[in-house]
């Protein structure tokens, strides 16, 4: 069964799901470093994994149902 957008969303670390809720919602990255009360450069590199775990899942769980099943 495939997990949705939300389900990944939900079972990341928070440390990277509260930076990436923040910038869905449309917060800029200053923005959500003030919030957070963390350096920009770690809201950054923060907001980069979140979407690098983003796209790791769909990389992995796009592929066509015959090839998951060979």
């Amino acid at each position: 069964m495939r997990l949705g957008a939300v389900d990944v969303i939900a079972r990341m670390k928070p440390i990277y799901r509260n930076v990436g809720e923040l910038h869905i919602q449309g917060y800029t990255t200053p923005e959500i470093s003030e919030l957070l009360g963390i350096p920009e450069g770690t809201g950054t590199s923060r907001l980069r994994k979140f979407r690098q775990l983003i796209r790791e899942y769909l990389e992995t769980d796009a592929s066509p149902p015959e090839q998951e099943r060979a």
